[in-house]
């Protein structure tokens, strides 16, 4: 009761499940929690990562615990694909994958509600970039009406990346036709 002030964080998806590659900060850890999280390679296999954190919370009344709010903000960046302007051939797409890319990292969340303060990427000096973040078995036609999505929209295709700089990173989206192309 001497010290009425509380603060309250959540994460998801389960941190205990180890194939979702995420880790919280030691309970020992005396700082803003962070959250060591690595980006599954298989994209259909892919969570997205979101915190949440209650801000400021204070008991006013002794032995009865204050409502807090949680609510959670996405931490990764959703791609999805579309058809562009300028496509005029009728191919089949079979495999996507996105190269080069950052593939772990460490998310320290924020300290307030509305999930301004702190919250943010920082990268160890040793960053995996993965040879490739795949999405294969697709059978996907180009013939559609430009700006049409047709990886990512209510399908389970939507690559979860850690946002990151792309210029100058050699980070490349390759697709992959039935015809070899």
């Amino acid at each position: 009761w001497e010290n009425p002030d509380a603060r309250f964080f959540a994460v998801y998806p389960f941190v205990g499940n180890t194939a979702n590659k995420i880790s919280l900060s030691p309970i020992t850890y005396n700082g803003t929690p962070y959250i060591d999280f690595e980006v599954n390679p298989e994209v259909t296999k892919q969570k997205d990562l979101m915190t949440a954190c209650s801000g400021e919370a204070h008991y006013t009344k002794r032995g009865t615990a204050p409502r807090v709010k949680l609510n959670f903000r996405h931490a990764l960046t959703a791609v999805k694909f579309a058809i562009g302007q300028d496509i005029s051939w009728n191919k089949i797409i079979d495999k996507v994958e996105i190269r080069n890319a950052i593939s772990n990292g460490r998310y320290t969340l924020s300290t307030d509600a509305a999930h301004y303060t702190g919250a943010g990427w920082t990268f160890p000096k040793k960053t995996t970039r993965m040879a490739a973040f795949r999405l294969s078995g697709l059978s996907i036609s180009t013939k559609r009406n430009p700006n049409t999505t047709i990886l990512g929209e209510g399908d389970n295709y939507i690559f979860y990346m850690i946002p990151q700089t792309l210029t100058g990173n050699n980070v490349v989206a390759y697709v992959h036709f039935t015809d070899n192309t």
